[in-house]
């Protein structure tokens, strides 16, 4: 559960909004050829599907004011044990979209 950023959500559409998020290497921290690590993440504290495929993490109804939130992101790595890692920078992108309904 390691924090590692804090979402801004923002709409002025009254007819509320949906928020996305893909996965560039569907869920596995990679190292080159040296080596990947499988991860889950959380948002706002809910585990979500990492996939390269966008898969929802907000959807809001009508509103009649303008939203703004911040929602937290961790991840925890289950692939291996540390032992077993070769060194080096680990890393996937996440992808964010957010779309007026």
């Amino acid at each position: 559960n390691l924090p590692v950023a804090n979402v801004a959500e923002q709409s002025n559409d009254t007819l509320g909004y949906k928020v996305t998020m893909s996965s560039a290497n569907a869920g596995v921290l990679k190292n080159g050829a040296l080596g990947s690590l499988a991860y889950t993440a959380k948002y706002n504290g809910v585990t979500v599907t990492l996939s390269a495929t966008a898969q929802q993490v907000t959807s809001t109804g009508a509103t009649t004011t303008v939203v703004s939130a911040t929602k937290p992101l961790t991840i925890s790595y289950t692939g291996a044990a540390a032992t077993s890692m070769m060194s080096g920078t680990y890393s996937d992108t996440l992808t964010f979209t957010i779309a007026a309904n």
